[in-house]
Formats: structure tokens, sequence, C-alpha cells
């Protein structure tokens, strides 16, 4: 049975983010997606990007785990600049980023899916101990270790995916969409899972299109506008003002 979620209580404010952006801009070629972005998710937190398709969340995303490199503002990351840092180099200072669209090793088992997420650990007894815990998790993957990635289910991969996140040990998780196109019932086990993550005291960024379970599941929320920021505060706020209950929860308050 799905443990229903609710709201979080939020965590008392560390003295200096975890994660620190600020006035963030990006461009693609020409185009540019993000314009002055600032954002912060302190230790404990989960902190959630809304907005319509476009308006830069997922570049936020990119751009904190230096997939993409800004071109202009800093991304701190436990009070170091990562700003123009090689994305392997951020992931070994424990921030991860699981990308929209789960982007598993289709061909490699479920197995070495988990085992490439440790790929920069060195510590044999804690990757072994963390592949239990993974299996644990989620016990569907256990039954099928064996088998390609590839052939899974969506909400079977999203699960995958974000257990070899899990492999590397995030000091903060930074999740893109993680129920998009997903059945009811597994999007409910991610997300339920997802809240147990931060209940342990994970950090979590979440770009998430249900924009009522991730008001639900958040501390915070950002409301991203053609790449600005225009609204933020708590979530249980957000998910009753005007304004956000018209654009992304169908005029409900």
């Amino acid at each position: 049975m799905v443990e229903p979620v609710v709201p979080p209580s939020a965590p008392a404010p560390a003295t200096a983010p975890i994660l620190e952006l600020h006035n963030l801009t990006a461009h693609f070629g020409h185009i540019q997606v993000l314009r002055g972005i600032s954002l912060t998710v302190n230790a404990g937190e989960l902190v959630c990007l809304l907005g319509s398709n476009g308006a830069g969340k997922s570049t936020t995303l990119l751009c904190a785990s230096a997939i993409h490199h800004a071109s202009g503002g800093s991304v701190r990351f436990l009070g170091e600049d990562l700003t123009r840092a090689a994305a392997h180099t951020v992931v070994a200072r424990g921030l991860v980023h699981v990308p929209e669209g789960r982007r598993i090793f289709p061909k490699l088992t479920i197995d070495e899916n988990l085992i490439m997420g440790a790929w920069l650990r060195r510590d044999r007894a804690g990757i072994a101990r963390d592949r239990e815990r993974m299996l644990d998790l989620f016990p569907i993957l256990r039954d099928r270790l064996r088998q390609a990635g590839g052939t899974l289910s969506g909400g079977e991969q999203q699960m995958l995916a974000l257990a070899r996140a899990l492999m590397a040990a995030p000091k903060l998780l930074l999740l893109d969409e993680p129920t998009m196109g997903i059945a009811p019932l597994l999007a409910e086990r991610i997300a339920a899972t997802i809240r147990s993550l931060n209940r342990d005291g994970l950090p979590i960024l979440l770009v998430e299109q249900n924009a009522r379970l991730a008001l639900r599941l958040a501390h915070r929320a950002y409301v991203l506008e053609n790449g600005s920021i225009a609204m933020h505060g708590p979530a249980a706020e957000l998910a009753h003002d005007p304004r956000v209950t018209a654009a992304y929860l169908g005029g409900e308050g």
C-alpha cells in the first residue's frame, strides 16, 4: 500500500545553503534561457521548481550540475564555486543529477547500471552496502538484476535511474521530472521514496510537472516564468496562491 504524501515540516535552515545559485544566466546558442536566477537549497530541504514548458527549469538543473555551463552568475555547492567545474568533478563532490527521461544505460543489466552509479567511489564495502540498500528500496530491481535496463517499463526505469544516482552517495540530489509519463501507482511510489529520502536528511532540488504533487512534497518552491523567478516562498503558501492555482493547479485552491 502506498503511503499518502503529506505536507512536510520545514527543517531549520543551516548557517549557509547547501546549494546557492546567484544571478544565473544561461544561453543555448543565441537564445537566452535563464535571466538572473537566484535560489538556495538548505540542509535537509526539499525545494521544487515550477513553471511551464520552456520556463528554464531543466536548464537550471543542468547549470547546477555543470552539464551545461552558465553564461553568467555563480553556482556554489557546500561553499565551493562550481560554476565552471567539469561535470564529473561535481558528482565526485556529491551533487548528483537524475535527468529528465531517465537516461539509464539500456543495454547494461540492472546490476551493471547500479555499479556504474558508484563509478567514482573506491569504498568497496560501502558500495556493497548501498547496492543492498537500493535493492531493498526498490524490490522489483532485485528480481531482475540480470535483465537489460532498456527492457523495463518507464516507471521501473525511473526507479533504476534514482537507485543509480543514490549509488553515487549524493549530498544533494537534483531530480528532473521523476514522475513524467509514469503510471499513477508507480508515480506515487516514487514520490513516497523521494519524501522518505528527504526525511532521512538528503537535500533535494526537484523539477516536477505534477505541480500539486511537487507542492505537497516540498518545503519551499520557486516559480519560473520566461527564465526568471516570478514567485517563491513556502510550498504550502504557494499551493493556495491564486496565481499558482490558476496557472498550475487547474484553478483549484
